[in-house]
C-alpha cells in the first residue's frame, strides 16, 4: 500500500526549500562583506545621534545637571575652589565638574552646552565600543553591540543628560580599548593607563576598576608592560591629588571606613551631625530599584548571566587571550555591579539611583 508522505508546512516567512541553498549563499557573502556591517553600524550610530538631540532638546532637567553645570562653572571662572571650606558641596572627583566648567567657558554656560557635551562624549564612547568589539569579535558582533544600545531609549536618555555617566562610559570603553587585545604596543598600554587615571580622577566610584586593568595588564602583557601601565595610571592619580590636596582627601574620607583609614579622620565629616539627604525607603523600595536597573540594562544584565552561566571549561578557549579578557571583563562587571548595589542599596547614598549608576561602566 502507498502511503503518501504529507508535505512539510511552509511558515510564514520562510524560503521554500528549493531557494533556501541560494538565500544561505547570499546571508554567507553578506556576512563577508566587511562594507555591510560598517555601513549598518553608521547607520545605527546616526539613529543614535539623532535621538541624543531629541532627547537634548526635549527632556526635562535634573537635579543632578544644575549641580555638575553650575559648580563647574564656579570652579572654572575661579569664583570658588572645589573642596574649600563653606564653598559648594564637592561631592565627586574634580574632573566631573571641571570639565564641564571649562567647556562652558569656552561655548558659554548653560543647559544647552552641557547636554552638546554629554552627546559628544555618548558618541566617541560608542565609537570606542564599536572598535573595541570589533577587534575582539569581528565587524558583526560590534554591530550589535552599537544596534543594542542605539535601540534602548533609556540608555540614549542617560547619556545625553549633563550628567557625568557619558564621560565616565567614554573613559572606561577607550581605556579598555587601549588595553585589550595581543600584542598591545607600550605607547596604547600607556594610554590605557593614563586613562584608567583619569577615570579614577572623574568618579570615586570607577576606583575599583584601576587595580583590575592594571592586574589585567601584568597578567596578559607582562611585567615591564604592567611597570609601564602602572606608571601611567599612577602618575595620572598622584598629579591629580597633588593639584587638589589636601582638599581631596574629603572624598576618601567619606567612603573609606575609619578602621582602614584612621590617617583621614581631619576630613571625615563632624560626629554627631546628619546629612540633609538622608532617604527612608523600606525594603520593597529596594528591591524595585533593583528590578528597574534589571530592565534599563536588560541585554547587559541577562548577557552577563548567560555568560556566567555558560561559561567553558578552561580547555575550550580559543585563545589565552580571550580566556583574559573575559575574566577581566567579568571580574569588571561583577565587582562594579556589587559595589553600586552596596552604595546605593545598603548604604543608603541613592536608592533609586542604581539604575543610572550601572549606566557608568555597562
Amino acid at each position: 500500500m502507498n502511503v503518501e508522505t504529507p508535505a512539510r508546512r511552509t511558515y510564514p516567512g520562510e524560503a521554500p526549500a528549493a531557494q533556501r541553498p541560494a538565500l544561505q549563499k547570499s546571508l554567507e557573502r553578506l556576512a563577508a562583506t566587511p562594507a555591510a556591517a560598517e555601513g549598518l553600524a553608521l547607520l545605527f550610530g546616526l539613529a543614535y545621534v539623532l535621538q541624543s538631540f531629541l532627547y537634548a532638546h526635549t527632556r526635562q532637567s535634573i537635579e543632578d545637571e544644575g549641580g555638575y553645570l553650575y559648580k563647574g562653572w564656579l570652579f572654572a571662572t575661579g569664583q570658588y575652589r572645589i573642596f574649600q571650606d563653606f564653598g559648594p558641596w564637592s561631592n565627586h572627583m574634580p574632573l566631573s565638574f571641571y570639565v564641564p566648567g571649562y567647556v562652558q567657558m569656552l561655548f558659554g554656560p548653560g543647559l544647552r552646552t552641557g547636554r552638546y557635551l554629554a552627546i559628544f562624549w555618548s558618541v566617541l564612547m560608542l565609537i570606542g565600543l564599536y572598535l573595541l568589539v570589533r577587534r575582539l569579535r569581528g565587524r558583526w558582533w560590534a554591530l550589535g553591540a552599537v544596534g543594542l544600545l542605539t535601540i534602548n531609549p533609556a540608555m540614549v536618555k542617560i547619556y545625553s543628560a549633563a550628567i557625568s555617566q557619558g564621560m565616565v562610559a567614554c573613559l572606561f570603553v577607550w581605556m579598555l580599548y587601549f588595553i585589550l587585545g595581543e600584542r598591545r604596543t607600550g605607547w596604547q598600554l600607556a594610554l590605557g593607563g593614563l586613562l584608567a587615571g583619569l577615570l579614577l580622577l572623574t568618579r570615586l566610584n570607577m576606583a575599583p576598576a584601576l587595580p583590575l586593568v592594571l592586574g589585567f595588564v601584568f597578567w596578559q602583557h607582562g611585567r615591564r608592560a604592567g611597570l609601564l601601565a602602572g606608571s601611567a595610571a599612577l602618575a595620572t592619580v598622584a598629579i591629580g591629588h597633588a593639584f587638589f590636596w589636601p582638599g581631596i582627601l574629603r572624598m576618601w574620607a567619606y567612603w573609606l571606613p575609619e578602621s582602614l583609614a584612621p590617617f583621614l579622620e581631619p576630613w571625615r565629616a563632624p560626629a554627631g551631625g546628619e546629612l540633609v539627604w538622608s532617604p527612608d525607603i523600606d525594603a520593597e523600595g529596594r528591591v524595585l530599584s533593583f528590578f528597574q536597573s534589571v530592565r534599563v540594562h536588560f541585554v547587559v544584565m541577562t548577557g552577563a548571566a548567560a555568560a556566567f552561566l555558560l561559561w567553558p571549561a578552561r580547555s575550550r578557549w580559543s585563545s589565552r587571550h580571550d580566556f583574559r579578557a573575559a575574566v577581566l571583563l567579568a571580574a569588571a562587571f561583577v565587582t562594579l555591579l556589587l559595589a553600586h548595589i552596596w552604595a546605593t542599596l545598603f548604604k543608603e547614598y541613592c536608592v533609586f539611583c542604581l539604575a543610572g549608576y550601572v549606566s557608568f561602566f555597562s
